[in-house]
């Protein structure tokens, strides 16, 4: 039995290594929602759950999966051992299920990358307006190859929400399936609203939508992005960089370099408002941390009024907020509502930070936290997604992602 759960966690894991799952292939745009995919879905998060750390975004080593498939063999158990080895059957029937489906969307090519020819016009990524429908996102598109078939590309295209409009309901989740005639490119280059966003795009940027990992594995040649060589700047041009260089010198792969480049930009940021304003900001972080919270908070929102262009200050006001939001343990409703309402308090004033400072890290980290909280899983994903971008080593950017993950699996 233990050599049988090994050869088949063996295959599992070599699945999650070439990132063939259920996970990678619906947020690749290759596998609709169909009829028992949640149950799919869940089966696999339930094997993954077996390992520690183990998830989408993180494979662990062959080698702690046999740990893990051992221990469970000698570790000490007040059940029968009849009740053992029912459990390892039934762990090791899952698993077959599991990896014979894989087997067969791999067949079906779900997992191989698509390139593009000459009669693909629109990109993934791409704002388009599909007539009769309005505006949408390219999500995918095929080149149909049987013999009698029509040759025209037919492409996937997500539809924008109109919120409040009685099409919302048809449109949310669904995915059209039209032909280039139907498309053409769309003025208006806004983002597009729609719930099931979250599955294919991690953002909005220069007018298009960004892939995800899978999105973006699945489809390579549509992928507009410019390799820059890692940054290493020296001491010397650390001291003189302005604001743009050190956003750009967070993505050194030297921890040193990052760690310094924060340090510049938090001190940039919060003496741009003045000296005194600088002493007053400190002098009300100090009240609050004193334990003195109502009034740390209130001098923090006086600031803010006086200089409302200070983001230092704008984002202390919004970290003291979501902390209000955290330290309220009794469940009653009327705590529960505040809770909310700081949570959201301090969302739009992240949100105005960021209006201020596109890469403030720090702001970047509270929009993810406060949307997170609040359940806004759009919100959270985006900011998260963006936090990766600039900082790839964020532990509050993997721990919302991961959040978002599960919510994912909900949203069918």
């Amino acid at each position: 039995m233990f050599r049988s759960l090994l050869r088949a966690a063996k295959q599992f894991h070599a699945h999650e290594r070439d990132n063939k799952s259920i996970y990678t292939a619906v947020r690749s745009c290759a596998l609709m929602p169909y009829y028992g995919i949640r149950d799919d879905w869940k089966r696999e998060q339930s094997l993954r759950a077996l390992v520690d750390d183990f998830t989408p975004h993180h494979t662990v080593p062959w080698s702690d999966v046999v740990t893990a498939v051992r221990q469970a063999f000698t570790a000490s158990s007040k059940l029968p051992a009849c009740e053992r080895l029912d459990r390892a059957f039934n762990t090791l029937r899952v698993l077959g299920v599991h990896n014979e489906l894989i087997l067969k969307h791999t067949e079906k090519g779900l997992f191989s990358s698509k390139r593009r020819s000459d009669d693909i016009t629109f990109r993934v990524g791409d704002l388009v307006r599909i007539e009769s429908v309005g505006r949408g996102v390219v999500c995918g598109w095929h080149l149909p190859r049987l013999k009698y078939a029509n040759m025209k590309p037919k492409y996937m295209v997500l539809a924008h929400c109109r919120k409040g409009n009685v099409d919302d309901g048809r449109d949310r989740m669904r995915v059209y399936t039209v032909e280039a005639s139907r498309l053409k490119p769309a003025k208006k280059r806004e983002a597009i609203k729609n719930p099931a966003l979250l599955f294919y795009f991690d953002g909005f940027d220069n007018g298009r939508h960004l892939p995800c990992a899978a999105l973006a594995a699945r489809y390579p040649d549509d992928v507009v992005s410019i390799v820059e060589p890692p940054v290493v700047p020296s001491i010397l041009e650390l001291q003189h960089a302005d604001e743009p260089q050190l956003v750009q010198f967070l993505q050194s792969p030297n921890a040193t370099v990052v760690y310094i480049s924060k340090a510049v930009l938090e001190a940039k940021w919060m003496a741009e408002a003045g000296p005194l304003a600088k002493r007053e900001l400190e002098a009300a972080m100090e009240v609050y941390a004193a334990g003195e919270k109502s009034a740390g908070r209130d001098r923090m929102r006086e600031l803010v009024d006086k200089h409302p262009d200070y983001a230092a200050a704008i984002e202390m006001l919004a970290m003291v907020c979501l902390d209000d939001s955290m330290s309220i343990f009794s469940v009653s409703v009327m705590s529960w509502a505040y809770m909310v309402d700081k949570a959201e308090e301090s969302l739009q004033l992240f949100q105005r930070v960021l209006e201020l400072k596109p890469y403030h890290t720090g702001a970047l980290s509270g929009v993810a936290t406060s949307a997170a909280k609040l359940r806004q899983w759009d919100i959270a994903h985006v900011a998260a997604a963006k936090i990766m971008r600039i900082e790839p080593q964020s532990a509050i950017a993997k721990r919302v992602l991961s959040k978002v993950d599960e919510a994912l699996y909900y949203m069918f």
